[in-house]
């Protein structure tokens, strides 16, 4: 084999390696991407129909509905981890009758961050926010 293929060959599997090293640094900024989210233990729908505060020493939601008082619609909370590339999860869905409130808990990992938001009887959804659990 001449020296020119041979350095053809040479440069041809650099630039494979080279592509395949930037699509998998593309894959990793995708899959850790960060949704715009703020660092607080509570989220609230743009109307306040529902809202939710995160108390982590517990691991347990507290859901307000600020619906009508005639009505008993669902309110979802949704989450998921952070650096975690999958579907989001329920964490609750409970029926509030009127203007009420309740308490939910679920058992999180330890010391991880969670991403959460709330849809309230209106189907609004609320911004996501982000905190730590315990």
């Amino acid at each position: 084999m001449s020296i020119h293929r041979q350095r053809r060959r040479l440069g041809a599997s650099i630039n494979i390696i080279g592509l395949g090293l930037a699509v998998l640094a593309l894959a990793a900024s995708v899959a850790s991407a960060r949704p715009p989210s703020r660092y607080q233990n509570w989220a609230r729908t743009s109307n306040n129909s529902a809202g939710v505060v995160f108390h982590p020493n517990g691991d347990y939601f507290q859901v307000w509905n600020n619906g009508d008082p005639k009505t008993n619609l669902g309110v979802s909370i949704i989450f998921n981890y952070k650096g975690i590339n999958d579907a989001w999860k329920s964490a609750a869905e409970v029926t509030l009758v009127g203007y009420s409130c309740c308490v939910h808990g679920h058992n999180f990992r330890e010391h991880r961050h969670i991403y959460f938001y709330i849809i309230g009887p209106d189907n609004r959804k609320s911004p996501i926010s982000e905190y730590s659990t315990s």
